[in-house]
């Protein structure tokens, strides 16, 4: 950790790719060797943060200190655009996960909305992707997928994604077009509240949609019940294709 110039950016490369194991082997030596250097982070040496795009979910203590600082790199021209992604994606799950445990959010809403409002199409469309994945993914017994979306999902969209229409693209669209049936019982609360967020974009089939399910070959549609959802589906196809 001693090592000056690129050696010492290799070491701490290395260290932040498992950070929450050495966080958890060591929290005192961590904060002041690890998070509190990336957290005050240098423009030129923002290339180190590619190392914690490859960590999975960081926790809250971590977020905490660091979250702010990952949420002004996510944007920041000097990354690829799959690091940039990487990094928001993060940014927002942990924000989610927050709202689902009842717990003070990691990093505040304005500085969210302010990382989403000054990213690429290709990064906001990560993070659009990520909130079909929360709603699929997250395995909690007590909240199901409609749960998650009405108490999660439907408020980060409504408080933390920003307003501007020019903001919407192909990709995002593309992104989260998939999201009203992760919702199951909820689909078309889910269509109305992404309606905004919808323009077309290159769609070839029901695949796009999330609406097969089995493999390639099955192409077993999943049921779409009752005329409101019905009527949603509708709409959703009719924002999106073009």
């Amino acid at each position: 950790i001693k090592a000056v110039g690129n050696a010492h950016l290799q070491v701490l490369h290395r260290f932040m790719t498992s950070l929450e194991y050495v966080c958890n082997a060591d929290q005192v030596w961590a904060d002041r060797h690890l998070l509190r250097p990336l957290r005050e982070s240098r423009p030129e040496e923002e290339e180190i943060w590619d190392a914690i795009a490859r960590n999975p979910v960081l926790r809250p203590k971590t977020m905490q200190m660091i979250g702010k600082r990952m949420a002004e790199v996510a944007h920041s021209s000097r990354l690829p655009d799959e690091t940039r992604g990487h990094l928001a994606e993060r940014v927002v799950f942990r924000v989610l996960l927050d709202r689902m445990d009842g717990k003070a959010l990691s990093v505040k809403k304005t500085e969210v909305q302010q990382m989403l409002r000054l990213s690429t199409d290709l990064t906001r469309a990560a993070c659009g992707r990520i909130l079909g994945n929360f709603v699929e993914r997250i395995k909690d017994d007590k909240k199901s997928p409609e749960n998650r979306f009405r108490n999660v999902v439907r408020p980060f969209i409504n408080e933390v994604w920003p307003k501007e229409r020019s903001l919407c693209s192909r990709s995002l669209s593309n992104a989260l077009a998939d999201l009203p049936v992760k919702c199951e019982g909820v689909f078309a609360e889910a269509v109305d509240a992404i309606e905004r967020l919808l323009t077309p974009f290159d769609c070839w089939s029901l695949w796009e949609y999330g609406l097969y399910k089995g493999d390639v070959n099955e192409k077993e549609i999943r049921p779409i019940s009752g005329k409101k959802q019905a009527a949603s589906l509708l709409k959703l196809l009719d924002l999106t294709i073009g």
